[in-house]
């Protein structure tokens, strides 16, 4: 990885928002640029080593916070596109927002904050389309418990499972099998709330009837699909 380093400063006022931002306790504890780039490293080493060997096309990454996982692949050289949420609507809070748009900013990432739009993607465009930790907060409202926003705990919450969701996740699974390449990849890495194999058992019968053709599970709740 040779070129993760910090970009400049895009704006006079960047360093005194940023600043800001970190005496927030939580942030001050949830954010640390090393660690997070070392950890994305770490992820695609183990959950996506196909990455190591393709090294082209087009990668979207769905929550992606303050862009490490981007900034990873880009330098990979892929193309990169993210999508988080906008101010107001992330289970993150919005200080964890307002610096991940921060950090985009500077990073020159391809990011927009208006929810989850894959209808604006077209067909058979992604390499790779990643959730680490996200999809939760992409369905909160199917989450039985006290709000992610307010404890930031999936744990402590459980999937609502029933015709609603799975509805809602067989669209949503297949909008991304539409824009994903053939031979693509759809990961998704969840927190692990308390329901994790109701959840697990939903996911890969759906994955089956979409038509991906490859699925992979762990206990850690990971769905690794392949169009």
């Amino acid at each position: 990885m040779n070129n993760l380093s910090l970009y400049p400063l895009p704006s006079e006022d960047w360093q005194t928002q940023y600043d800001s931002l970190l005496k927030d306790p939580y942030i001050a504890s949830k954010y640390n640029r090393v660690n997070r780039l070392q950890n994305k490293i770490k992820y695609i080493a183990e959950f996506l080593p196909e990455l190591m060997q393709l090294k082209e096309g087009k990668v979207l990454d769905i929550g992606t916070g303050p862009g490490e996982f981007l900034e990873v692949c880009r330098d990979m050289n892929f193309e990169v596109f993210g999508v988080d949420a906008p101010i107001g609507h992330s289970e993150m809070g919005d200080e964890y927002l307002l610096l991940s748009k921060l950090m985009t900013e500077r990073q020159q990432l391809n990011v927009t904050y208006s929810g989850v739009d894959l209808d604006s993607f077209a067909d058979n465009t992604f390499a790779l389309v990643n959730l680490q930790g996200s999809i939760e907060q992409v369905f909160k409202d199917y989450m039985i418990g006290t709000p992610h926003r307010l404890h930031k705990n999936a744990n402590l919450l459980s999937w609502d499972i029933g015709d609603k969701l799975t509805e809602k996740m067989r669209l949503f699974l297949t909008n991304i099998y539409r824009i994903l390449v053939k031979d693509g990849i759809l990961m998704i890495y969840a927190n692990g709330a308390q329901n994790v194999k109701e959840y697990d058992d939903m996911m890969a019968d759906l994955a089956e009837k979409i038509g991906f053709k490859k699925v992979i599970q762990s206990k850690h709740s990971i769905h690794k699909l392949q169009k």
